[in-house]
């Protein structure tokens, strides 16, 4: 068995495989007539995903998708063994990106107060697809530098099943972190990943412009 385990990750890993595995899900969806379809998971309290907010908006109006928005509010804690040290890093790589692409983020990173987050969270479940990337964008910045309203709706029965559903589709998907984004059958995480889905949707015909 052990002299056989890396030709089953070879072969589980491999191009060939990768490249059927997409092609079955683009003749699926060719078949029944629908677009492309994005899982664009976003927790609160994530630089990347506070990022990726930012422009999602303009990204699906390029290309003939629909987006499904889940707003998350947790992470295993087994993925993140050094939390705080990851925290520092994904901070100093947020701000690196937001200058690199001309976006908000700030200097500093905040103390989130776990009310605040769920506040947010739930502001943005009541939040409609259409115009979500740009709200959502308002009210993360509110939280991330430290303005947030005090009307924000506050977390109750419905919030926190819908809270706990999106958590749970992100771990039925085979993921655990925000910021990502699920076009079956492939990931993309964060907005320096967006590239590789763009090529996807122009090699399979879903951009809107030449």
């Amino acid at each position: 068995m052990n002299s056989l385990m890396p030709y089953v990750a070879r072969a589980l890993s491999s191009r060939c495989l990768f490249t059927t595995k997409r092609r079955l899900h683009c003749a699926k969806r060719q078949l029944l007539a629908k677009p492309h379809h994005l899982d664009v998971f976003i927790r609160v309290d994530d630089p990347y995903s506070y990022l990726l907010v930012q422009v999602m908006g303009a990204f699906g109006k390029r290309f003939n998708v629909t987006v499904n928005w889940r707003v998350i509010t947790e992470s295993p804690d087994e993925m993140y063994p050094e939390k705080l040290m990851w925290r520092e890093y994904a901070s100093r790589d947020a701000e690196h990106l937001a200058n690199l692409y001309g976006l908000d983020f700030p200097s500093q990173m905040p103390e989130f107060d776990q009310s605040a987050i769920d506040h947010t969270a739930v502001s943005m479940l009541y939040l409609r697809n259409e115009g979500f990337s740009q709200q959502s964008s308002t009210l993360l910045a509110a939280l991330w530098h430290g303005h947030l309203p005090t009307e924000l709706l506050a977390l109750d029965e419905w919030s926190g099943q819908r809270l706990a559903d999106n958590h749970r589709r992100l771990q039925q998907l085979g993921h655990y972190a925000g910021a990502m984004i699920y076009c079956a059958p492939e990931w993309y995480w964060g907005i320096d990943r967006l590239d590789h889905l763009e090529r996807r949707l122009i090699a399979e015909g879903a951009s809107r412009a030449a």
